[in-house]
């Protein structure tokens, strides 16, 4: 068996009634298939301080600078932001500028050297201002939109898993 498996392409997804297996480098990993399964864009206006669906993500508007630190935790630039938001799954050919990092990055290169599985890539949300990420959910925020010296007013996001 060991061998027919390596011999499968990484990537490879195997179809039953209920679930999928991927092939996965050097995992395989079995998922139910979810026909519940969000793919839509939801909005986010100004002032909402939490929402339940798709995700739960708490939003607090704080004066002046504030960094809190934590992957489920965003602090962000109110100034920089165009609202509606809006949260949606990642999308083939999306860009962002991650944090820390100068220069702009493909998305789907940036999960590659996350070691994401296609499963955790579908599952990933996004966050958005005026079609520009913001926050890859949980992974890490858009270096545009961070929070620094000239900032008034932080809106601090917290996913809460």
């Amino acid at each position: 068996i060991n061998e027919s498996i390596n011999t499968i392409q990484p990537g490879k997804k195997f179809y039953t009634r209920s679930h999928v297996l991927l092939i996965d480098r050097d995992n395989l990993i079995i998922q139910a298939l979810d026909e519940k399964s969000e793919t839509g864009s939801f909005e986010i206006p100004a002032e909402i301080e939490e929402i339940k669906f798709p995700i739960h993500l708490v939003f607090k508007k704080e004066e002046a600078e504030v960094i809190l630190k934590g992957s489920n935790i965003a602090c962000i630039d109110v100034d920089k932001l165009k609202f509606p938001l809006s949260l949606t799954r990642w999308q083939e050919g999306d860009v962002f500028c991650p944090l820390g990092m100068k220069g702009s990055k493909k998305v789907s290169d940036f999960f590659i050297g996350q070691k994401l599985s296609i499963f955790e890539k579908q599952e990933q949300w996004i966050l958005r201002s005026a079609n520009e990420i913001v926050w890859l959910v949980g992974l890490r925020m858009d270096d545009r939109y961070k929070v620094n010296e000239n900032t008034k007013q932080t809106l601090i996001i917290e996913w809460k898993i």
